[in-house]
Parts: C-alpha cells; sequence; structure tokens
C-alpha cells in the first residue's frame, strides 16, 4: 500500500477501483518493450542476485554485446531516428 510507496518499495499507489486499468495500461507498455531485451534483463537480474559485483558488471557487458548485435537493436535505432514506434520481433 501506501507505506510501500513512501519507503520506495512501490512507484506508484493506487486507489482499488483504478488497480484493473492502471494495471492493463502496465501490461501495454510493458508489451510495447522489446522481446529479446526483456528476457535478458530478466535473465541478467537472476543470475546476478548472489553474484560479486565485478562478476555481475561482466555478465552485464556480455549481455549488452548480445543485443547489441540483435535486429531488435537495429529497428530500435531505426525507429529513434525516424521517430516511430518500433517493432520488435524478438530477435
Amino acid at each position: 500500500g501506501f507505506r510501500a510507496f513512501e519507503w520506495g518499495i512501490a512507484t506508484e499507489c493506487v486507489a482499488d477501483a483504478e488497480l484493473e486499468k492502471i494495471t492493463d495500461a502496465l501490461v501495454e507498455e510493458l508489451c510495447s518493450f522489446a522481446p529479446l531485451a526483456q528476457r535478458s534483463a530478466k535473465k541478467l537480474l537472476n543470475d546476478c542476485e548472489d553474484a560479486s559485483l565485478s562478476l555481475a558488471i561482466e555478465l552485464e557487458g556480455q549481455a549488452y554485446g548480445r543485443l547489441r548485435s540483435s535486429d531488435d537493436f537495429i529497428e530500435g535505432v531505426e525507429a529513434f531516428h525516424a521517430k516511430r514506434q518500433p517493432n520488435f520481433k524478438g530477435s
């Protein structure tokens, strides 16, 4: 609830009546992100949970290198320069 928001654990606090609408908006936003990057971020968070800082930084660099060579990265850059929404494929 609001206490979690005050402590910085939650990023938003909404009334019960607004919860479904806000959740739907969040899902829509998340679905617009590059799926390959989302999978990579989730895997990286799980892999680094108990890792040292140096190992976590190394794993992050490897993940970033893989993402930079993906079709989705190219599409994201091209869409940004063309001022259009990207059409990510997950590859």
